[in-house]
């Protein structure tokens, strides 16, 4: 066992020492890119020889310098920014579909209690919960005449032509037909035109 604790240690110091040299290799590389005094010493030394096309170059060395530095960090800033806003919409969703969750099982309560509701209130008519109860139509009779009818989709139609069955139309004394009729609009707006 003491073998195998030794071995293990070995082969995963090399694993951990890895890791350890990639971070310090970025910080090192970090602090050597913004190591200024390392900049200022190298222009120093070469600043004698320098002629003025020379120095108009080094300016400009020293400007891209710093524009691909900003550019590196802006990049950085709007990756990690596109990543906090996706994490965000994500997060967002997951708090919608807990709500749509918590919503439904409300719905479902509230479905349940108006279920009650109904019982008790059949219950309070002497019925049971499968049962109809005997309304009364708008003339006052009991449905027990549609019973006999038979099973009638629209029980209430079925009474406005019960009631309606006698009725006869006024006479207004209308001489023309449908055809007509028609005839005198065409010609109407045919002379409007």
């Amino acid at each position: 066992m003491n073998t195998f604790v030794r071995f293990f240690y070995e082969f995963i110091s090399i694993f951990f020492d890895g890791i350890r040299m990639i971070i310090n290799g970025i910080i090192s590389g970090i602090i050597k890119v913004f190591n200024v005094v390392e900049y200022k010493k190298i222009i120093d030394s070469y600043k004698g020889d320098f002629k003025i096309f020379e120095w108009v170059l080094v300016i400009l060395t020293i400007v891209l310098l710093i524009a691909i530095i900003f550019g590196v960090i802006f990049l950085i800033f709007i990756k990690l920014r596109r990543y906090l806003r996706l994490r965000a919409k994500k997060l967002n969703k997951d708090d919608l579909l807990d709500e749509i969750g918590n919503l439904n099982k409300k719905v479902q309560q509230l479905m349940k209690e108006k279920d009650e509701l109904m019982a008790m209130k059949v219950s309070q008519l002497g019925l049971k919960p499968g049962e109809e109860g005997e309304e009364t139509s708008p003339t006052g009779e009991e449905n027990g005449d549609m019973e006999n009818k038979g099973n009638v989709r629209f029980p209430k139609l079925v009474r406005i032509d019960e009631a309606m069955q006698g009725f006869k139309p006024r006479n207004y004394n209308n001489n023309f037909t449908l055809e007509e009729l028609i005839d005198t609009f065409r010609s109407f707006a045919a002379s409007q035109l």
